[in-house]
């Protein structure tokens, strides 16, 4: 692999923005038989991290999943992140992991097989560091790719915890997640900002949430929804601005604090941008002095942003006496 292949170019969808809202799930599923069983100490009723079967009285079997397509550009780190996130569902319920089973969907006609030894490394590093075995797994050849546990763990019935065990005079530990929300994640304008954004939030000790609206405001509702009931420490967003639900986008900032970028749609707790026309044309200005005049790759615009950004282009190869080169490019990423 002459260089390294940057996994955030085969999503539309990040890590949890993947699932299918708990709204809707919840409606599918209504009709399903739930299992009983007296040894079933936790089942779907709490919605909790796992389920729980009860071995005997000093054990009880701890089992869950969890996968989802890449949030980050690095192999190796994804499968990190992926690995942990399944993990962490056994230590959420008092647990600790026994054993793990891989769960792979990839293309191995899209992308270089190099990258899948490389999320298989970053998981069982994380599996190992946990102190747990994993003991094979399965493979499906999918587009685009998803990796994931299943995780098997052990907890004494004591010291299970569950969603349904709070009680008065509890002290509650809230967990210090970041929500990121962008128009189009496989924009490579938005997914150098994530990355950063998420490698800033971590540096911070936030656990970054990242979703993304895929150019519909349909998608970028139930992100806010799903996001806004994780309750978050707070959340940077870059709405679709014009095509937003602007009465969505305005209550969720009121419950969230938020930092809204690139597209200032007067919400939220403060808002950092740049001055388009500044900005390209001194960036076109540069460009022209120190080699040919650029051309201008254009993704179809998810926000006004993407029109002012051309605009301001065109209008600084025109001042400087030169053609301007617009191409289009398609929304594959």
């Amino acid at each position: 692999m002459s260089k390294p292949f940057d996994l955030l170019t085969t999503v539309e969808y990040g890590g949890c923005s993947a699932k299918i809202p708990a709204g809707l799930l919840s409606e599918m599923l209504k009709d399903l038989p739930l299992a009983k069983d007296p040894r079933l100490l936790v089942d779907v009723d709490t919605h909790d991290d796992a389920g729980v079967y009860l071995i005997n009285e000093e054990t009880a079997l701890i089992f869950t999943t969890d996968f989802f397509p890449p949030i980050c550009s690095d192999a190796y780190e994804f499968g990190e992140i992926a690995a942990s996130n399944a993990l962490s569902d056994v230590y959420a319920m008092g647990g600790s992991p026994l054993l793990a089973l891989n769960l792979m969907m990839f293309s191995h006609t899209k992308i270089p097989l190099e990258v899948f030894g490389e999320i298989l490394k970053g998981g069982d590093s994380k599996v190992r560091e946990a102190g747990a075995l994993t003991v094979g797994g399965h493979t499906i050849d999918d587009h685009p790719p998803k990796f994931g546990l299943a995780v098997v763990g052990l907890v004494h019935p004591d010291q299970l915890i569950t969603n349904a065990g709070a009680r008065p005079g509890d002290r509650l530990v809230l967990t210090k997640t970041i929500g990121i929300l962008v128009p189009y994640l496989a924009d490579p304008f938005f997914a150098e900002i994530v990355r950063k954004i998420e490698r800033l939030c971590i540096e911070a000790g936030y656990w970054p949430i990242v979703f993304s609206a895929h150019g519909r405001q349909s998608l970028e509702n139930n992100a806010l929804s799903t996001l806004r009931s994780q309750r978050p420490a707070g959340a940077l967003i870059a709405p679709l601005g014009r095509s937003s639900d602007f009465e969505s986008v305005r209550r969720f900032t009121e419950e969230v604090p938020t930092i809204v970028f690139d597209s200032n749609v007067a919400v939220g707790e403060a808002f950092v941008g740049s001055n388009n026309f500044q900005s390209i044309g001194l960036i076109v200005d540069y460009l022209c002095r120190t080699g040919e005049p650029p051309c201008f790759f254009e993704m179809p615009p998810v926000n006004p942003n993407a029109n002012k950004r051309r605009d301001a282009y065109i209008q600084s190869m025109e001042r400087l006496g030169h053609e301007p080169q617009v191409i289009r490019v398609g929304s594959g990423g």
